[in-house]
């Protein structure tokens, strides 16, 4: 049986490659949908809240928000990511496992990969202009240049 990765995330390219995933491998894969938060919780950071600002730089690409619940507790990163990974795994009727993971999207996909020893990786993938590719490194690339097996780019 193959074991299908599909990276997910909000992007209408993440939709498409479950879709196409799905499409591709049938329903006799075995199927995981893994979706990354690098989101950085201001609210952990000293002294921020002193209006001095961070002490230190953000992971790249990380994004600055305040990731608390209702009540002010902290929100686990990795469930954030893990109900995204199931709305998306739903939508597109994709029917896999759904997994949460926290920090560098690349990094995290390809981590996923190698614990759930997966047969291939799918990643979408969207235009973006110059200036959006010099801020934010593509991941869909950097998952094609490390990758242990096969990875499909979805466009």
């Amino acid at each position: 049986m193959t074991r299908v990765l599909v990276a997910v995330d909000e992007s209408e390219g993440s939709v498409r490659a479950a879709e196409t995933a799905h499409r591709l491998f049938g329903d006799d894969a075995e199927y995981l949908a893994v979706s990354v938060t690098n989101v950085v919780d201001v609210a952990t950071i000293p002294w921020y809240g002193a209006g001095w600002g961070a002490p230190y730089p953000a992971p790249y690409g990380a994004v600055w928000a305040y990731r608390r619940d209702e009540h002010g507790e902290p929100v686990d990163g990795g469930q954030l990511a893990e109900a995204q990974a199931r709305e998306v795994a739903e939508e597109t009727g994709l029917p896999a496992e759904a997994v949460g993971e926290e920090g560098d999207p690349a990094t995290a996909v390809l981590r996923a990969a190698e614990e759930h020893a997966v047969d291939v990786i799918v990643v979408g993938t969207e235009d973006r202009g110059w200036f959006d590719r010099l801020l934010r490194p593509s991941v869909s690339k950097e998952i094609v240049k490390h990758a242990d097996v096969p990875v499909l780019v979805v466009h």
